[in-house]
């Protein structure tokens, strides 16, 4: 097999276990919506909306050092910014994916997100809402093909950012993207790069958008 060959596998086995260590355990719930700030939207309790932050993006955020929130009683208007995630260098705005009222902030969230060794899987909730809209008919929220393809692009994104990477790199620092045992680092900052990792959070929030 030629050499060019074996190097183009073991680039793209590099980027897939990289990529099924991000998303494992990630669920993609069709019954909620999913807002471009990378919130999901749960309106499945009357009068109540529970809100949280997507998995797969947890994940490539990690190490996170803190999420601001607003507390309970704040009146969150759509889509102004209603916290930030903070990791290193990067303040990533968290904005509204609705308007309403925080009846509470879940306390255990960012205990369980900074936990060492543990990543959050994007099912526990972060704040619940009473809602000043319906949130059914709220104008930017993907469902159903919309969420699928939503996710698809973003996972998309940062495959094509992990093999611009590796294709960089020379090949005996591939290793130095492994943690022990040959697993993926899960540190996208430390595979893409400081300027890459900056660039790819960016597009992904949105943060500089024209």
């Amino acid at each position: 097999m030629p050499v060019a060959t074996v190097a183009h596998a073991a680039l793209e086995h590099q980027v897939n276990a990289y990529l099924a260590r991000l998303v494992a355990g990630c669920t993609l719930h069709l019954d909620r919506a999913y807002s471009p700030g990378h919130w999901w939207v749960d309106s499945s309790q009357a009068h109540q909306v529970t809100l949280g932050i997507e998995g797969h993006v947890l994940r490539a955020l990690q190490p996170v050092d803190d999420i601001v929130t607003p507390r309970g009683g704040v009146w969150l208007r759509r889509p102004d910014p209603c916290g930030w995630i903070l990791r290193g260098r990067v303040s990533v705005p968290l904005h509204a994916p609705l308007s309403g009222e925080v009846e509470q902030v879940n306390p255990r969230y960012l205990a369980g997100v900074k936990a060492p060794g543990t990543f959050a899987d994007g099912d526990e909730w972060l704040l619940r809402v009473t809602p000043h809209e319906n949130p059914e008919t709220v104008p930017g929220l993907y469902r159903g093909a919309e969420a699928l393809a939503w996710h698809l692009k973003n996972i998309q994104l940062l495959q094509r950012s992990l093999r611009e990477a590796l294709e960089q790199q020379a090949a005996d620092s591939v290793g130095a993207t492994l943690a022990d045992g040959g697993e993926p680092t899960l540190n996208l900052e430390a595979v893409l790069g400081r300027a890459r990792f900056e660039a790819v959070v960016d597009r992904m929030f949105r943060i500089h958008s024209s």
